[in-house]
């Protein structure tokens, strides 16, 4: 009786032995025993990565612009000070330089043309001001701008620029191709206005330009009278003051002519007075006498 207790006993012991390691084997998790790669950030596609940034690498491949790197530009710009609806500032990196891509969009054409005209009016770091259609230099490299209802788009590189194919790119990616203005400028070169304007309007814009050349016009010939008649105050002064070296000079020269006329009279009076008083003439001496006197007063004049 005693052998079978203890026999149970056994039995139970084993069983439960078995059962608290089942337990032990259902809290132990292999990956807490055996090593971990460490966490690895997700492959970002090229296409991604431009995406996030709002410029397309493929369609920019496609019209030839082999870009290397795409980097975020951090910058402000004027423009941003309008409150664009979105934004797309990036540097596309390729092999022999680098293009700066800029493109902001608007509400309405109200705000777009807000920007520009504000933006034209304090271009640049030295905040140059720009007349709507003036052929002047904005700034030293090359630059395109592209402007419709809603949006503004400006690519600025020391590269070379295509027009058509930035129409493309952009008509591909937003299908953008009708637009109000386009500006072209190569380095160092002058801007070249291209306006797609009802003829209304086209008509405004040239009487506008005509009353700013006429303005141009009348500052440069008032500049200009004036820089004749500083000229010519000038010249007369230069003359005056040549006239009067020359008076002083002949002046001087007269002066030392009567000096040395009157000295050779008096030097003579004497001689003609001594000569009298040693021939003891009183005519003689009363006529020497008169005319020493003569001599000396001309020479104290």
């Amino acid at each position: 009786m005693k052998k079978n207790y203890l026999f149970l006993v056994s039995i139970v012991l084993l069983i439960t032995a078995a059962c608290g390691g089942n337990q032990k084997d259902e809290v132990i998790d292999m990956n807490d025993i055996t090593p971990q790669a460490k966490h690895k950030e997700p492959i970002v596609k090229a296409e991604e990565k431009a995406s996030d940034y709002g410029f397309n690498r493929t369609v920019a491949d496609s019209i030839g612009l082999k870009v290397m790197e795409i980097d975020s530009v951090e910058e402000p710009f004027f423009v941003d000070r309008f409150s664009p609806r979105s934004q797309t500032k990036v540097y596309l990196q390729l092999k022999e330089d680098k293009i700066l891509f800029c493109q902001w969009t608007f509400k309405d054409s109200v705000k777009t043309k807000n920007a520009f005209y504000n933006w034209i009016d304090c271009y640049g770091e030295k905040c140059k001001s720009i007349h709507f259609g003036q052929n002047v230099n904005f700034q030293k490299d090359n630059f395109r701008l592209f402007m419709n209802e809603t949006s503004i788009t400006y690519i600025s590189s020391p590269l070379k620029l295509s027009t058509k194919d930035w129409q493309a790119y952009l008509k591909s990616v937003s299908g953008m191709e009708e637009w109000k203005l386009i500006i072209e400028q190569s380095t160092r070169g002058r801007a070249k206005w291209i306006r797609f304007f009802d003829d209304k309007l086209e008509e405004r814009l040239q009487q506008y330009k005509k009353v700013w050349h006429d303005e141009r016009r009348a500052k440069e010939a008032a500049l200009r009278e004036q820089t004749e008649a500083i000229e010519l105050a000038r010249r007369v002064l230069d003359e005056n003051k040549k006239l009067k070296a020359q008076y002083t000079a002949g002046e001087k020269t007269y002066i030392e002519t009567v000096q040395s006329h009157t000295d050779t009279q008096v030097t003579m009076a004497k001689r003609e007075y001594k000569e009298a008083l040693e021939s003891g003439d009183a005519d003689r001496i009363v006529e020497a006498q008169s005319s020493l006197n003569d001599a000396s007063y001309a020479a104290q004049q």
